[in-house]
């Protein structure tokens, strides 16, 4: 629902104009640039950050490998934690025992 994501962006950053915070809503959940549908990233996207990276940043290094950079342990159990049954609500605490009565004399 754009409205809604639109509100919601505006509620965390309430200083961003109406009319932007639809624009970038609109870039952040368009289909050619943005955020993917399940939150997987692109690997040539990763590729591509990689190699702007190895070629612009400082120090100068060169990153290949993007499985050192990117855990995906994270988005498959937010996954699984969207489908999962939610667990049964705690048990109420168990009330304290009575007091012992005293022992008679």
């Amino acid at each position: 629902n754009r409205t809604e994501a639109v509100a919601i962006y505006r509620k965390h950053l309430p200083n961003v104009p109406e009319d932007a915070a639809e624009r970038h809503v609109d870039a952040l959940l368009g289909e050619r640039e943005g955020l993917t549908r399940g939150g997987a990233l692109d690997p040539e996207g990763v590729k591509t950050v990689l190699r702007i990276r190895s070629e612009l940043g400082r120090p100068q290094k060169t990153l290949t490998d993007a499985s050192r950079y990117v855990d995906e342990r994270y988005q498959r159990a937010a996954k699984s934690n969207l489908t999962a049954t939610p667990p049964a609500p705690p048990a109420p605490p168990t009330p304290p025992a009575p007091p012992t009565p005293p022992a008679p004399h």
